[in-house]
């Protein structure tokens, strides 16, 4: 990751090897699922779709594509865990009350505590997490920046 010329973050990722290969795992048995629930024609989220109108043909269609960057829409709806909380520093980035294990007084207040994702929406989650954190900041700041 760099940050760009308007000091955003710009993320860059090329399909080779084994990402290329997981993806098209994954875009199989996603059309599988689809057409197992009664779709009569399934399309991948490229920019010039690939089009599936029964099982046999996905394999087939998916053997011989290559994909490059920005060729398919990548996209987490919750993207959450990279930076796990947790009190050893081995396995975790920030401890109990989310601020940092290597850097005293530095929080990180969001939903990238949590140790992965979750199986439901996480704004009630992240919003204990901040308001308890929060808690603890305002309570302890001064004993922890001495």
């Amino acid at each position: 990751m760099t940050v760009n010329d308007h000091g955003r973050p710009s993320i860059s990722y090329s399909l080779r090897g084994r990402d290329l290969a997981y993806l098209k795992q994954g875009l199989a048995v996603a059309a599988q699922m689809h057409f197992a629930a009664g779709a009569t024609r399934v399309m991948t989220l490229h920019t010039t779709p690939t089009e599936f109108h029964s099982i046999p043909e996905i394999e087939k269609k998916l053997a011989g594509s290559d994909w490059g960057t920005n060729e398919i829409a990548l996209y987490s709806a919750h993207p959450l865990g990279t930076c796990r909380m947790g009190e050893d520093p081995v396995r975790s980035v920030v401890d109990s009350h989310c601020q940092a294990h290597d850097v005293k007084g530095l929080f990180v207040i969001d939903g990238s505590v949590t140790p992965t994702s979750l199986g439901v929406n996480p704004q009630l989650t992240i919003l204990a997490i901040a308001e308890k954190s929060a808690e603890w900041v305002r309570d302890n700041f001064s004993r922890v920046i001495d």
